[in-house]
């Protein structure tokens, strides 16, 4: 009879502990309803933790906790999202644009409204990423990272600092400078410059900026994307603009190299700030498994794993504020002002200004730019040529390693300034 009863208590204990634990896991938001379901996310190439590098597999540890599989695909760009979700062929659940897609695929009717009832770890979301859009938009993502442009120089080339964009403009540095190689991010940068909007609707604004963009050409050794690492890294150039989360994969092959943000004589920051974002397409017939997803990489532990793995800021609060979290102040205060300057930090009281994030810009702006683009790169030395050939060159011998060590970069593709004409605002 006692043993009865023991062994009667002890089902009881293990049922209890069971209910107790199941509780708990869809308090947060994780369970096993949506079972043998498969969801398709659709996202930036090495933009999530995968196992590599001594990192945890995310989506593994997912399936491994909900029973859903994922069916994972990535992309380059935007605009390969952008043409993917228009084709028809496969119907996603997640995708994650920047800022001005995520505007476009909300203008176009491409996305639908999420439960946050369904993401309770939403509220490690800094309140400042929340509401970045404009009214109407905010009930439609979920953000992922965030960051700015700023500037990296070799302090064996540089003399000084001006802490603004006049470096990129000095002629003291000709042919040392790089540029975006693309006309939005160009563009931008000789608007800040100029204090000019970087979403302005008047053409003169844009027809000033590629008056810069003109005057600059003669600075520039040669306009680059992500050639901008083996440039800097190989000290072949004094000065460049790139996304602060890059800067520290260049740093760690030439300790000559430092970064800032430019800002104006106010200390205000004039350069792009971005913000990806976690979406789910009106067509995904998979919403609340793709909102447990989202959940899911908003949970402390695998927020700090992709952080830690991608390098870009976060937005998750629990992330910036765990001490064992690589970027941390207590980690590397060094790294950590770079990531999170006041405007950034997710703690701190200044905002996020969507005056510096990129919008969607209409037809008629978008054909103006690229024609003016197209005359600012038409003219360029003929050097640059030879230039691009031998790093192309070298680019081929080292190919492989390259692509070992590089992370994937966060940039605007041209291509999406070329297909203007299937905008719509």
């Amino acid at each position: 009879m006692r043993r009865i009863l023991v062994f009667a208590l002890s089902i009881v204990m293990l049922l209890s502990a069971f209910v107790v634990s199941a509780s708990a896991a869809e308090n947060d938001g994780i369970n096993r309803k949506y079972e043998g379901t498969t969801i398709i996310v659709f996202n930036w190439g090495e933009y999530i933790a995968d196992g590599s590098d001594g990192s945890m597999d995310v989506v593994k540890e997912f399936e491994k906790e909900t029973g859903i599989h994922v069916e994972y695909m990535t992309y380059a760009n935007n605009e390969e999202l952008y043409a993917a979700l228009n084709n028809g062929g496969t119907t996603y659940d997640v995708v994650v644009p920047s800022d001005y897609m995520f505007e476009r695929l909300y203008y176009e009717d491409l996305l639908q409204p999420i439960d946050y009832n369904n993401i309770p770890y939403y509220s490690n979301i800094a309140s400042k990423f929340k509401g970045v859009f404009k009214e109407g938009m905010n009930n439609y993502y979920v953000p992922y990272t965030i960051g700015m442009v700023g500037v990296i120089y070799n302090t064996t080339m540089i003399e000084e600092v001006p802490g603004n964009w006049d470096l990129l403009w000095d002629e003291k540095y000709a042919k040392q400078v790089l540029m975006f190689d693309n006309p939005r991010d160009a563009f931008a940068i000789a608007q800040f410059k100029l204090g000019l909007s970087i979403n302005s609707e008047n053409l003169d604004d844009w027809s000033l900026a590629a008056d810069a963009l003109e005057a600059q050409k003669s600075i520039v050794k040669r306009y680059v994307n992500d050639e901008v690492f083996d440039i800097m890294e190989d000290g072949l150039a004094a000065a460049a603009p790139y996304y602060a989360g890059d800067y520290f994969t260049m740093k760690d092959e030439n300790d000559d190299l430092e970064f800032y943000y430019p800002r104006n004589e106010e200390g205000e920051l004039i350069t792009n700030q971005f913000i990806d974002v976690m979406c789910i397409p009106k067509a995904s017939k998979n919403k609340e498994a793709a909102e447990m997803f989202i959940n899911y990489i908003l949970r402390d532990d695998i927020a700090l794993e992709v952080a830690e793995y991608i390098c870009y800021a976060s937005p998750n609060v629990t992330v910036v504020n765990n001490p064992e979290y690589s970027f941390s102040k207590e980690q590397d205060e060094y790294a950590y002002n770079i990531l999170y300057p006041e405007e950034l930090a997710p703690d701190s009281e200044k905002s996020f200004d969507n005056r510096l994030v990129f919008s969607h810009l209409d037809r008629e702006t978008l054909n103006y730019m690229n024609a003016r683009w197209s005359s600012v790169k038409a003219q360029v030395d003929a050097s640059g040529v030879y230039i691009t050939c031998a790093v192309i060159l070298s680019g081929l011998l080292v190919l492989v390693v390259w692509k070992l060590r590089k992370k994937q970069t966060r940039r605007i593709d041209e291509e999406y300034y070329m297909l203007s004409q299937k905008s719509t605002h």
